[in-house]
């Protein structure tokens, strides 16, 4: 029997399930206020799920190595060349697998995960990524601990390794052994099962969190990558198949009054909106706030006291008090405020190739009207692939940090968010009288790493990063008013200002829906009818473009997903969120959860922060709720893979 390595492979199976369960307590116990409210009964499966899902990653990294030590016959490489190619292995290995469990704790921190959908759509990090890692994480002590610790293990197991390389026995007896490690590796591979493990192995409790704690990021990455190639992003594979009437669903669920669809078009959405005020160009702003949740939003509520600029001016105009983010992430953000256009599985269709000049957004609606389009990004815009999104469809120009001479001060994102308010009011004053513009504004400032320009704010809460940057936030967009407001073109100007996602997009719940909550204000000087008032109605992101351009008055064509908030009765609205490969749908007091591998489950909601949330008692799913929201996915899918979210002269 070759002991040796029998022996080698049980000491690294061990040291690999006590590392990946240290990095699990570590997490625990470092971030143990966010699990204060999770039953111990809860927590202590976690632990043994978590376990379970250890031996799955620690069978994948080691399934190489028995290849190499069980199955490859006597001299068919030097010993000291299967020595050192085996010790190289292992210390890529644990090298990275100690960095891993050190990068997942923050990562847990900040997104309430192990590694998942986002750690896979950043892999490949941006200078703005790691400029921000390099500011805001002990990136050297953490390089030069995992250095040491990598260091010592291997001189720990080298003596095995060599004593295990060096091993003499026949071919036979060691070709005996192959099949039995690899069935072991295989048998560990699907979480001692006899099927393969999925995503629902560990998701055994209503709270993500915990679920979170029992997951393996490891793992969790490959079976995303795994699922993607197997189902290709389709709603139908993934959450079950959308009624057959689904077009005709989503017409009635877009339907207000004014409206007359567009018969032998392209799109079924396709749609003329006639509204009983007059016809209005104004020039248009519209500002995606970075990272504005509405716990920060003294208009919604907040004590937090950093939003003095933005309370003042919801008295003003017409302010959103139940506005949903349909994502997480900033792409889906641009995506659906531009675009109204849903979120669907896998990656952003910013970043898809496939969505380049075959998007409605509402640059490429009103560039028809003869309007002026300019983007607006204090960053580098081909992150998440901004510049070539918006270039394909419908704007004129993007101007990024590059474009900003002298700027008054950066980070590693890109210029403070006054430069570039800054800049738009310079070109809106550069632009004929007679002209009209649509300038969408991307800000910035409210990011890590979390610093703001000296002098500018007497922080409220010292200590608190986050709120002091969400207080320069306000400051900025506050002066920009003041000064826009001294314009020629203020009484002819729409100002729209909404968050691209909230903060801290984490909780208890599966989804926490209580943190898609934001702020969306609309600002209009010349139209009376929106002064101080308040809309109560449930809405998302996707809502913006066609109340927007409601408010425009006259004839309108568009193909949105969204409805008129203005125009819509309050108890037929809803909101759709996208969050880590699942959904949520908010419709009449429920939540709906469609998430891969399980059924459908719909809860209560209960408002918003800090009181609210989503209900613990799960509740008969709603059909016709089912049926709404699979429809709207799967018809958004259908209309990016033809090619046909649009509409025809």
């Amino acid at each position: 029997m070759p002991f040796e390595r029998i022996f080698l492979f049980a000491a690294l199976y061990l040291l690999l399930l006590l590392i990946l369960g240290l990095a699990r307590l570590a997490v625990f116990v470092g971030l143990r206020e966010r699990f204060k409210e999770a039953p111990r009964s809860d927590l202590r499966r976690a632990f043994l799920i978590g376990t379970r899902m250890d031996i799955v990653a620690a069978s994948l990294l080691l399934a190489p190595l028995i290849f190499v030590f069980f199955l490859l016959p006597p001299g068919a490489f030097d010993i000291d060349v299967l020595h050192n190619a085996a010790l190289a292995y292992l210390a890529v290995m644990f090298f990275a697998l100690y960095l891993a469990a050190g990068g997942e704790y923050f990562y847990f921190e900040e997104y309430g995960a192990k590694f998942n959908h986002i750690f896979l759509e950043y892999a490949r990090p941006s200078r703005e990524v790691l400029g921000m890692i390099w500011k805001d994480y002990p990136v050297v002590p953490t390089f030069l601990g995992v250095g040491t610790l990598t260091g010592g293990t291997l001189l720990a197991i080298d003596p095995l390794l060599d004593a295990a390389a060096r091993e003499e026995m026949s071919y036979l007896a060691t070709l005996a052994c192959f099949p039995v490690f690899l069935a072991a590796a295989f048998f560990g591979i699907r979480g001692l099962k006899g099927r393969p493990i999925g995503i629902n192995a560990y998701e055994f409790t209503n709270s993500q969190l915990v679920n979170q704690l029992a997951a393996n990021g490891i793992f969790q990455v490959i079976r995303i990558v795994y699922d993607e190639r197997r189902h290709g992003g389709k709603v139908g594979k993934i959450f079950g198949k959308a009624p057959g009437d689904a077009a005709a669903r989503v017409r009635e669920r877009v339907a207000t009054p004014g409206v007359e669809f567009v018969s032998g078009g392209v799109n079924p959405l396709d749609r003329v909106v006639t509204t009983p005020a007059a016809l209005r160009r104004p020039n248009v702003v519209i500002v995606l706030m970075e990272s504005h949740a509405a716990s920060y939003i003294g208009a919604l509520g907040s004590t937090k006291g950093v939003t003095p600029y933005f309370d003042a001016l919801a008295k003003e105009g017409l302010l959103f008090t139940r506005m949903y983010a349909n994502g997480d992430r900033t792409a889906r953000g641009i995506e659906a405020v531009l675009s109204s256009f849903p979120p669907l599985p896998g990656m952003s269709t910013l970043k898809r190739a496939g969505a380049h000049g075959r998007m409605f957004t509402v640059a490429s609606g009103l560039k028809r009207e003869g309007y002026q389009t300019r983007f607006y990004y204090g960053g580098d815009a081909a992150y998440d692939n901004v510049r070539g999104f918006v270039l394909s469809c419908g704007f004129d120009s993007v101007c990024e940090q590059r474009d900003i001479a002298n700027p008054s001060f950066q980070t590693s994102w890109g210029v403070c968010d006054e430069d570039l308010y800054d800049r738009l009011l310079a070109d809106l004053a550069a632009q004929p009288a007679d002209a009209a513009s649509l300038s969408f504004f991307l800000t910035i400032s409210n990011h890590r790493p979390y610093t703001w320009p000296e002098g500018k704010i007497d922080p409220v809460h010292p200590t608190e990063k986050l709120a002091s940057t969400f207080q320069y936030a306000d400051y900025a967009m506050g002066q920009f008013i003041e000064k826009a407001r001294k314009t020629a073109a203020w009484e002819n100007t729409v100002f729209v200002f909404v968050a691209d996602h909230g903060m801290c997009i984490h909780g208890q719940s599966l989804v926490p829906v209580e943190r898609f909550h934001i702020p969306c204000l609309i600002l209009a000087p010349g139209i009376e009818a929106v002064a101080g008032r308040r809309v109560e109605t449930l809405c998302s992101q996707t809502d913006v473009l066609p109340t927007l351009l409601g408010l425009l008055g006259g004839e309108r064509r568009h193909c949105s997903f969204g409805r008129d908030l203005l125009h819509l009765p309050a108890e037929r609205g809803s909101a759709l969120m996208h969050y880590y490969g699942s959904y949520a749908f908010v419709r009449d007091g429920k939540v709906l959860i469609l998430a891969p591998e399980h059924r459908p489950r719909t809860f209560a909601y209960l408002g918003d922060v800090p009181s609210g949330g989503v209900g613990k008692t799960e509740l008969p799913t709603d059909p016709d709720m089912l049926a709404e929201a699979l429809s709207v996915l799967a018809m958004g899918e259908s209309l990016y893979r033809a090619g046909t979210y649009r509409y025809e002269s």
